[in-house]
């Protein structure tokens, strides 16, 4: 995943679990543009991947099975999805 200067997020590689957040699990050869404008900050694991906007909202794709999407549920996404509204706090461990 790469988060370009215009704040947009482009992805590449495996999608089996559609952690390239595309609406897809076809894996793509060829970088796609996955979120238009406003990311601030991205991480990619190996099989989800979560986007921190300007606005402080979470969005988050892919696998889902132990919860680690954080949006309380175990469901797989195929595309981005927000998980914590601008605004919302939460403690570090």
């Amino acid at each position: 995943m790469v988060l370009k200067q215009d704040d947009s997020v482009w992805a590449t590689g495996r999608n089996t679990d559609g952690q390239l957040g595309d609406g897809s699990t076809t894996s793509r050869r060829s970088f796609v543009q996955v979120i238009s404008n406003g990311a601030k900050a991205l991480h990619a694991g190996d099989h989800h991947s979560i986007v921190l906007k300007q606005d402080g909202s979470v969005w988050a794709t892919g696998k889902n099975t132990y919860g680690q999407l954080g949006d309380g549920t175990t469901t797989d996404k195929l595309s981005f999805e927000m998980v914590a509204p601008s605004g919302q706090r939460g403690t570090m461990l």
